[in-house]
Formats: C-alpha cells, sequence, structure tokens
C-alpha cells in the first residue's frame, strides 16, 4: 500500500490518540453526539472513519483559520486524523500537508483543534 504522504509523518501511537482524540471529544462535539463518538473512536474501531468524527464537530463554535491564526501554535503537537489513518505532527506540518480528503488536527489536551476540509476552507476550534 503507497503511503498517504511522501515522506511519511509518523503513524500515531495509541498513547497520542489517547491523549488527543478523547479531550477532543469532550471539548469539541455536540453535547448528542459524544457518547456516540466515544463508542466508536475511544480507542477508535476498525471499522469507523475519522471522517464521522469530524461530522460530529459542534462547528457552531468555531471560527474560519487562517495561517497567521496560527503561527503561535505552530510548535504545538497532536494528531492528524484523516480517513482510517492517524499520524503525529505538529500542528504548522498539519496544515502544510497536501489533503484530498477532510481532515481534522487535534492538539494534545484538546488544547485546541483545526478542521481542514477539502473545499479549502479550514477551521479552527478553541
Amino acid at each position: 500500500m503507497k503511503p498517504r504522504f511522501e515522506p511519511s509523518p509518523p503513524e500515531a501511537t495509541q498513547a497520542a490518540l489517547d491523549m488527543a482524540v478523547q479531550p477532543f471529544v469532550e471539548k469539541f462535539l455536540r453535547d448528542d453526539k459524544r457518547e456516540r463518538a466515544t463508542a466508536l473512536f475511544v480507542p477508535k474501531q476498525a471499522k469507523a472513519s475519522w471522517h464521522e468524527l469530524i461530522a460530529m464537530v459542534d462547528t457552531q463554535r468555531a471560527r474560519p483559520c487562517t495561517p497567521d491564526a496560527l503561527t503561535p501554535w505552530d510548535a504545538v503537537t497532536g494528531v492528524l486524523l484523516v480517513a482510517h489513518e492517524a499520524y503525529t505532527v505538529s500542528a504548522k506540518e498539519a496544515m502544510r500537508l497536501y489533503l484530498t480528503e477532510d481532515a481534522v488536527f487535534a492538539a494534545y489536551r484538546g488544547t485546541f483543534a483545526v478542521i481542514r476540509y477539502t473545499n479549502g476552507q479550514a477551521l479552527l476550534l478553541t
């Protein structure tokens, strides 16, 4: 199987997913979706797609994300969740990677997240 990125960032470990996904679910999902998200993604079930998690986000608290808005957090590490894959990256690296699918960068401990949509729009969640 061809890697998604060339060169590929490291795949996220279970410890990395634990530090990012549960706080993301608790902080950024709609109240009525948290129980389902926890069942599917904490830990992630094999058939679940990260796209399902993205669809559960409470976007009412989001604002458009510009590259300048992330500058203070460029070095913050978290996980980039795309389709069925997860990578450990910095916020800057997550925004640099070319993606052909919706994705979410979730910082460790849920400090912030960025949803990247394939239409080019990005939303910042704090």
